[in-house]
């Protein structure tokens, strides 16, 4: 099965117990398997057996003893046909024990189990042979390719070897140039000598002409820090200058602002006396008016009480002429009693009117 080999150590089938499989994988390096199935066929019918769960995992390893137990009834019937699936691409197929499947006894036909025997001894004796000369196959070409990375290796050494010689030779026409190029630098070195002499004076001159550079970049450093000093002053004037103004302006404002509201208040003052004066006025005629209508009742009243004092004084001049005149029509009293008695009632007439005029 594409380099899957399965050697089959054992493979026992019970009726009673399902089937028993011991063996070892090679070639299954790396792979892995899902739970093994085993399906056995025979007399028209086909039972499939899944290992018990106690072996799980069943992963293989190269050579190692590997088994699996499938549980389960086969029945009467005898399977000619064995098959073992532990992977989608790995079926193998198994030879049938005794070619039957029995109850774990002896089986009478001891020839035919010898000849099975034999033939699966034969057969894992064929398979170890091709596995050793796989292994001695797998083991030559290791040897060929080990042969081949040793020329190569041999190959490699040679070509470093002329790589080498290249280089050394290379090295020596390097070093001669090296040294033509030594003398021409002392030669260069002469001449640089005298160039740096010419550039020490050249840089000397330079140096004093910097200084005065420097000398006269430092006056005019002193005039312009001078100029600087004196703008910020003038600055700082007018900044002075430009604060008095604004502090001016803002008092005028300040005026202004009092002089308005000195001509609000003005103005409500004068609409106030205008109207206080109106409100006066109306007050003195309403006065006037009151004072007149005071004299006019009091006119009539002082008429009213002359006409009173008036119809009172004839009041009593009446009833005084008539007890005179019952006096006289009487006669039954002394003379001198009669005048007492008209004499009385004429002064308590002038005593009620005095009071009712001191009422009034």
């Amino acid at each position: 099965m594409g380099g899957v080999v399965f050697e089959l150590d054992r493979f026992e089938l019970t009726t009673e117990a399902g089937c028993l499989l011991e063996g070892r994988w090679f070639g299954v390096r790396g792979r892995r398997f899902m739970r093994p199935t085993l399906t056995l066929s025979g007399d028209g019918r086909e039972t499939r057996l899944l290992a018990d769960l106690a072996h799980k995992p069943w992963g293989p390893e190269e050579g190692q003893p590997w088994e699996a137990l499938f549980p389960g009834e086969l029945g009467d019937g005898e399977p000619a046909e064995a098959e073992l699936t532990v992977a989608p691409d790995i079926s193998i197929a198994l030879p049938i024990p005794n070619g039957q499947a029995g109850d774990g006894k002896e089986n009478p036909r001891g020839g035919m189990e010898t000849l099975s025997r034999e033939i699966a001894e034969t057969q894992r004796e064929i398979r170890q042979s091709k596995r050793a000369l796989a292994a001695a196959k797998t083991e030559r070409s290791r040897a060929a390719a080990q042969m081949d990375a040793l020329t190569a290796e041999v190959d490699e050494l040679t070509r470093a070897r002329d790589e080498a010689q290249h280089e050394r030779d290379q090295t020596a026409a390097e070093r001669d140039a090296a040294m033509s190029a030594h003398k021409a630098a002392v030669e260069e070195g002469d001449a640089a000598r005298s160039a740096q002499e010419r550039a020490l004076a050249e840089r000397d001159a330079a140096v004093a002409a910097r200084d005065t550079a420097v000398s006269e970049r430092d006056a005019a450093e002193a005039a312009r820090d001078k100029a600087l000093s004196e703008r910020d002053a003038s600055a700082a004037a007018r900044e002075t200058a430009l604060t008095e103004c604004r502090d001016a302006l803002a008092a005028r404002d300040q005026a202004i602002s009092a002089r308005d509201a000195a001509f609000s208040a003005r103005d409500a003052a004068l609409a106030a006396r205008d109207a206080a004066a109106s409100e006066r006025d109306a007050a003195k005629a309403a006065r006037q008016e009151a004072v007149a209508e005071r004299d006019a009742i009091k006119s009539a009243r002082e008429q009213l009480q002359s006409e009173l004092t008036e119809e009172k004084a004839a009041r009593g001049a009446a009833l005084v002429m008539r007890n005179a005149t019952v006096a006289r029509h009487t006669g039954g009293y002394p003379p001198r009693l009669t005048g007492v008695v008209a004499t009385v009632v004429v002064l308590a007439i002038v005593v009620v009117a005095l009071i009712v005029i001191g009422v009034m």
